[in-house]
């Protein structure tokens, strides 16, 4: 039985994929947008730093103010100084000696186990 394959139909605009890189791939998105035109791009999409960019773009923040804000070193977020005493390092990391040291010996174990069941050369 013969299954067909779907068509795909393409959209008309470009679309622009931009990769990770840290901040010199920021700065490099920037500038691409800003060479291209962002106007001309119809669809968005990054990884990493790429995706920071494509976000910002999508929120309506224009290239030129991305780029007044990087010279400026001032990108402003709102209620950043509350998000950050807001956390705490036990929200990301609380140790559980009980349950690592059980996991620990379980996982040995197990591979005292898989190493016993393989067969002797």
């Amino acid at each position: 039985m013969r299954r067909e394959i779907p068509q795909v139909h393409k959209k008309p605009g470009t679309a622009l994929v931009l990769s990770g890189g840290a901040t010199k791939a920021f700065y490099f998105h920037l500038g691409v947008l800003k060479a291209l035109g962002v106007n001309d791009v119809t669809a968005l999409v990054g990884s990493s730093a790429g995706a920071m960019v494509a976000a910002l773009v999508a929120m309506g923040t224009s290239v030129d103010q991305l780029i007044r804000a990087v010279y400026e070193r001032e990108i402003y977020v709102p209620h950043l100084d509350r998000i950050e005493k807001s956390f705490d390092s036990s929200l990301l990391f609380r140790l559980d000696a009980y349950n690592l040291a059980r996991q620990s010996a379980y996982t040995g174990l197990e591979a005292l186990r898989f190493f016993a069941s393989l067969p002797l050369l």
